[in-house]
């Protein structure tokens, strides 16, 4: 009965709870109020037993589900506490032409355009009805196995004048250097090098 009459409450900005987080598991009240009632016709013997079975059963559940949620905690996206060097990355990318195109992996081809006016080759997780091509296309590029007349002709039908050298791109990488005889580094920081395609 409380979640519902909490409801009104949620209008409020110093009320920590949203509407659905109330309403999640009031589903599963009757559903509790069904199992302590035929519960409670059971001897005590088999009671106590299938409690103990529930709890056990229960507490499995909770701690195999909490040991996933930490591993994944580890695995944060890294879009989503970006270092002041990338953001110092992401001004700089406001400096330059707009509509500029932008060679960039996944999770910061989300978020630049949001920030700058460029045109990215790989945006919102899928962007486009060709998004795992356009993937595999740029993770063979930043794996710097191309070669440079296929990397240049990629960057040419693409309309690529820039490309974002960070964390998510350096995974791909098999040589030490990114085609320098077609990009030349414009902006680095310790996290990020931008690169221009030399014209």
């Amino acid at each position: 009965i409380l979640p519902p009459l909490l409801l009104p409450l949620t209008r409020f900005p110093w009320f920590p709870l949203a509407n659905f987080r109330l309403l999640d598991g009031y589903a599963y009240v009757p559903a509790g109020i069904l199992a302590a009632m035929g519960i409670s016709r059971l001897s005590k013997r088999v009671a106590l037993i299938a409690v103990a079975i529930t709890l056990l059963f229960s507490a499995s559940l909770t701690i195999l589900y909490a040991k996933q949620t930490f591993v994944e905690q580890h695995n944060i996206w890294t879009n989503v506490y970006p270092l002041d060097q990338e953001w110092d990355t992401i001004r700089f990318l406001q400096t330059i032409p707009k509509r500029s195109g932008v060679l960039v992996l996944k999770y910061f081809g989300e978020i630049i355009p949001e920030y700058a006016s460029v045109r990215v080759f790989l945006g919102t997780t899928p962007g486009a009805v060709d998004w795992d091509e356009r993937f595999a296309v740029a993770a063979k590029f930043y794996s710097g196995l191309l070669s440079s007349t296929a990397a240049e002709a990629l960057l040419t039908k693409e309309d690529i004048s820039y490309v974002w050298w960070g964390q998510d791109e350096k995974v791909f990488a098999k040589t030490s250097t990114l085609y320098p005889q077609l990009l030349t580094p414009v902006f680095q920081t310790p996290a990020v090098t931008i690169f221009a395609v030399k014209k």
